[in-house]
């Protein structure tokens, strides 16, 4: 009993470990551990009136200088400014 129950421990924490890093490209996440990508980033949002830009909250994502960095995120992903000087993948319609 006490083998059956370490391999279930066992087995359930990889488990866990799998859906931790399951979320894909947009998902909102807390951590990057939760990414596939391994980034959670800030998803930059910039007012139209007054141009302030803020987080509109955090995504898997992927850092990138240029388009082509986000290439691996799929066909649609670009790379856009964000609040600061750091850059990210985001997907376009």
């Amino acid at each position: 009993m006490k083998i059956f129950c370490s391999i279930l421990v066992a087995v359930l924490t990889v488990a866990a470990c799998s859906a931790a890093v399951s979320k894909g490209p947009s998902e909102r996440c807390a951590t990057g551990t939760e990414c596939a990508s391994g980034a959670c980033l800030d998803l930059a949002v910039i007012d139209r009136d007054g141009g302030a830009c803020h987080s509109a909250g955090t995504v898997c994502s992927k850092p990138c200088n240029t388009d082509p960095d986000c290439t691996s995120l799929g066909a649609k992903y670009k790379c856009f400014d964000g609040c600061g000087p750091a850059k990210f993948c985001g997907a376009t319609p």
